[in-house]
């Protein structure tokens, strides 16, 4: 009996190790797989196996990690954490980003196309040359963020947070951006043709040298802005506050300026030739004295033409 019972708990033991074997091999195979990627897509896989590859998911914890041109179209990162990371060149085509955590992280030449990145902090990102048409941008934070050359045609805003991040340079031409926050933003020889800013923040911004021909700034507030050299003929400007604002050589001729505040700015060498400042508000004589007008200049009524207009 005693033999008996030998032979049938070794047969199987057996028969267990075959079982873990070939398990060990299915689980061998399938990292084998996925790490030619350098990850593990939380579609594919729904927890860890054995190594150092991380489960990409809601609420993935990827820290620090390294996903540089990771092939991740579609993917659903929602509520994950990518901060300190890299996604550069990575391929996030249509990716569920919404309420993503990624400071500091890498998105350098990223395709970003058609994202959703609603909620998503972007704080101290870099995403210089990425591509980012069409994507979700409503609520997103890019405080401090890098976005030189990046695409941005056809994307949401709504109140989106660019706080001095770096928009120097960029094609904006067109793209609706109400209701955002460009406080302390570097805007600096940018293309804002036809850019509608109505109601943004955008204290201390740097628009020098922007073109800025037919954009709508309504209501926007530029309070201490840096509009140096900027070009806005044809703009849109109604209840737009240029309070304490630099508008130095900036061309407003031919413009209808409604309700303007410009009490503090600096307006030397500004052009109001064919400009109509008869609602404006805060200009003074010696303002006004400072810059550039002619004979079809409207004033209001309480400042006079300056001599040296001619």
């Amino acid at each position: 009996m005693r033999g008996l019972l030998s032979r049938l708990w070794n047969d199987d033991t057996r028969r267990r190790g075959r079982v873990r074997a070939s398990v060990g091999v299915e689980a061998l195979e399938g990292r084998l797989a996925l790490s030619t990627m350098g990850i593990l897509h939380a579609g594919a896989v729904s927890a860890h196996v054995a190594g150092d590859e991380p489960v990409i998911g809601p609420g993935a914890n990827l820290r620090h990690r390294d996903l540089s041109r990771a092939e991740l179209p579609d993917v659903d990162l929602t509520k994950a954490d990518v901060s300190f990371g890299s996604l550069a060149g990575a391929n996030l085509m249509k990716a569920t980003l919404i309420s993503l955590k990624a400071h500091w992280t890498d998105f350098d030449q990223a395709d970003l196309r058609g994202a959703k990145l609603y909620g998503a902090d972007l704080t101290h990102a870099t995403l210089t040359d990425a591509k980012l048409q069409g994507a979700d941008l409503r609520r997103t934070n890019f405080t401090l963020a890098d976005l030189r050359d990046a695409s941005l045609s056809g994307v949401t805003i709504s109140v989106t947070t660019f706080n001095r991040a770096n928009l120097s340079g960029q094609d904006l031409t067109g793209i609706n951006m109400s209701s955002a926050h460009f406080n302390g933003t570097n805007l600096s020889g940018a293309n804002l043709h036809k850019v509608n800013f109505t109601f943004d923040q955008m204290a201390q911004a740097n628009l020098v040298g922007a073109d800025l021909t037919e954009a709508d700034l309504t209501l926007a507030k530029l309070p201490g802005a840096r509009l140096n050299g900027a070009d806005l003929r044809g703009a849109k400007l109604s209840l737009t506050k240029f309070d304490g604002a630099q508008l130095v050589g900036v061309d407003f001729s031919g413009t209808k300026l409604g309700s303007v505040d410009f009490t503090g700015a600096k307006l030397t060498q500004a052009d109001f030739r064919g400009a109509n400042l008869f609602a404006v508000r805060g200009l003074t004589q010696a303002q006004l004295n400072s810059a550039l007008g002619d004979a079809s200049t409207v004033l209001p009524f309480d400042l006079h033409r300056p001599a040296s207009w001619g």
